[in-house]
């Protein structure tokens, strides 16, 4: 989700160098452990159409199947990486995501969505875990499905106004619907681990079988962007991204043409050039 407000050029430039100072202190981590993670959605978009970040773009967005994840939180947690942590509703309750957040310690960033989060959120870099997904037909949809469903419900749990496309009375409702959600869960002391858990156990539903597919749950209903192991995503290539090379998938021209359509090179108009532009952003002690 996004929004259309515009930065400053110095600002934006500067969430952009920091944010690409975390990405280039995660390549060394990962170098070092051998750990393989490739670039994801916009930031895969921006390193195959402009070789670094989208002119307007704030995040960057990286992706790792589930076992190179798993070794990254548990080599992170007994080495750690200077001035940065990791940020889920495991690590801290009052998070309501379901991505994983690698932020700088020292920096603030408030989106419009996450204001009434109660914990730190700092300039920040997305990680998103790729799962297997299961053989069985029955077993793959209910994983799309309830990973979608307490996807949008922990979303919820840390808002009550998320960005909603429907207008008039229909837009009104579904806001309403929100509302009365989130404060359910509040009421009711759901807490935003709980819904993680349990989306988690969802997505992790098939790391049992001998499947030669992944996907990234929670963002979508249906089987969209379902990758080949072996096919799609190895061997991964090398790319440039600003002054530095990073990693993409091997199909991932396959990948842009799913989430973005068959003209991803060509550039959105200005109306669909969105951003997360801060309700609240500190620089901190970062150096230029």
């Amino acid at each position: 989700m996004g929004i259309s407000k515009g930065y400053d050029d110095e600002t934006l430039k500067r969430v952009q160098e920091v944010q690409l100072g975390i990405l280039k202190s995660f390549i060394s981590f990962c170098d070092k452990h051998d750990l393989h993670y490739f670039m994801t959605y916009g930031s895969a978009l921006g390193t195959v159409r402009h070789h670094g970040f989208i002119p307007w773009d704030d995040d960057i967005d990286v992706g790792m199947l589930r076992p190179e994840y798993e070794r990254f939180l548990e080599l992170f947690a007994k080495e750690g990486i200077e001035n940065l942590e990791i940020l889920t509703p495991l690590h801290n309750e009052a998070f309501a995501s379901r991505v994983t957040h690698l932020q700088r310690k020292d920096t603030t960033f408030i989106s419009e969505y996450s204001k009434d989060l109660k914990c730190h959120t700092g300039i920040n870099m997305d990680i998103f875990i790729y799962d297997k997904v299961s053989n069985d037909p029955k077993s793959r949809k209910k994983q799309f499905h309830y990973t979608y469903l307490l996807g949008k419900l922990l979303f919820l749990k840390g808002t009550a106004n998320p960005n909603i496309p429907a207008k008039g009375l229909k837009g009104k409702l579904y806001h309403a619907a929100c509302i009365v959600i989130h404060h359910f869960l509040n009421l009711f002391r759901i807490k935003a681990s709980s819904i993680y858990k349990k989306m988690m156990r969802y997505a992790m539903s098939a790391s049992h079988e001998d499947s030669a597919y992944v996907a990234h749950f929670g963002g979508y209903r249906t089987e969209i962007g379902v990758f080949s192991v072996a096919d799609d995503i190895f061997p991964l290539r090398k790319m440039k991204y600003e002054e530095i090379e990073v990693n993409v998938i091997y199909q991932v021209e396959k990948f842009l043409t799913i989430f973005y359509g068959e003209k991803y090179m060509e550039m959105p108009p200005v109306e669909l050039q969105v951003n997360h532009y801060p309700y609240k952003i500190e620089f901190g002690d970062y150096d230029e």
